[in-house]
């Protein structure tokens, strides 16, 4: 019987070094699944006056890598008065990592600082670092010709300003008896 034991005692041993190498993987693979979800969102500009929409095209991305991610379906996007108050609240769906929507600047808002706020379910536990926040300008429609607003500590202003048009060849060069787009 003592024998039988010690035949079967190495592998016994090999048996057990075997399962716990295999434990040590498997938990080093879980941690490497953990990922963080960040979103990035593309808008025009950064000055708006009421009246205007706020095109925006969203971007899903995973917080490490920057890599597209198709994990969320619904996507979060908020435009957040100079309160503090949410005016707007979109959802918009996530198809591939990527979602567009508006927003209506109606002429009943006040000119002021605003921000827009985007973020998954996903992102809510954890930090704000990863909830995209960015600022933007809106300013009133004082004229309806060549206006430009700037807002300045709170305080709206117009200036008048003539438009300039530039036309710049793709890819940055203009070379002669070429052709090129502009």
């Amino acid at each position: 019987m003592k024998k039988k034991i010690a035949s079967a005692l190495p592998l016994i041993l090999i048996f057990i070094t075997l399962a716990s190498v295999n434990a040590q993987q498997s938990n080093s693979n879980k941690a490497l699944k953990l990922f963080f979800e960040k979103v990035y969102l593309h808008i025009d500009r950064e000055y708006y006056v009421l009246g205007d929409d706020i095109w925006y095209k969203a971007y899903l991305l995973n917080g490490q890598t920057n890599y597209p991610i198709y994990t969320s379906n619904n996507l979060y996007v908020e435009l957040i008065a100079p309160d503090a108050s949410v005016v707007f609240r979109n959802v918009s769906r996530l198809e591939n990592g990527i979602a567009n929507g508006d927003f209506k600047l109606t002429d009943s808002l006040s000119p002021g600082i605003y921000h827009i706020r985007a973020y998954t379910n996903w992102m809510r536990n954890f930090e704000v670092n990863f909830v995209y926040d960015r600022e933007i300008k809106v300013g009133s429609k004082a004229n309806t010709e060549a206006t430009k607003t700037s807002i300045l500590k709170g305080k709206t202003t117009v200036e008048k300003e003539a438009y300039r048009l530039q036309f710049y060849p793709e890819g940055g060069s203009l070379v002669a008896g070429v052709s090129c787009n502009m």
